[in-house]
């Protein structure tokens, strides 16, 4: 997966790769009858589902990567993981990155408690864990293409019919 987010990365594709793969692995981790539905939707495609990047706190709304486009979004709530649904996504939130994000308000949604204490916690953290690895893996390849843009620019650049990498402050 590392190295697929890596080269999802190199690509800069403002698509919820990395949150929809994370979340389809904790619901299945979960195997939990109550959310087969929605892990055969996201395991199809038909269904975008999101991680929440922190525990949620009743009352509070939270900024969701890729909810913006995701009806579904897995939660750790107390000692519970629970998986959040809605009918109609919540609004996009403009961002640098025209990644999806989107306050939601967990409140307005239905509920599902897939699992409970240690299981709960350890899947949460398993997935959590697992994002931050594969938007490192995304941030190599991101970088690894802009430092290939950057050295193709620097050899082939001229100006005033010299080569801006042979400038003492571009070498």
């Amino acid at each position: 997966l590392a190295l697929v987010a890596e080269e999802f990365g190199r690509a800069i594709a403002p698509v919820p790769y990395i949150e929809h793969i994370v979340t389809s692995r904790a619901l299945a981790a979960a195997a939990s009858d109550k959310a087969a539905g929605v892990l055969a939707g996201a395991a199809d495609g038909s269904r975008i589902v999101a991680l929440a990047s922190d525990p949620v706190k009743t009352g509070v709304q939270q900024l969701v990567p890729a909810g913006a486009i995701a009806k579904d979004v897995l939660a750790l709530v107390g000692d519970d993981l629970v998986l959040f649904s809605v009918d109609t996504p919540f609004a996009h939130v403009s961002n640098q990155g025209s990644t999806p994000l989107a306050w939601w308000d967990f409140d307005a949604a239905q509920r599902i408690v897939i699992a409970t204490g240690m299981q709960a916690q350890q899947i949460y953290t398993r997935a959590h864990q697992e994002r931050m690895v594969l938007t490192a893996a995304a941030l190599v390849g991101i970088t690894e293409y802009a430092l290939g843009l950057t050295v193709e620019f620097t050899k082939t650049r001229e100006t005033m019919g010299v080569l801006i990498a042979t400038l003492q402050g571009v070498a």
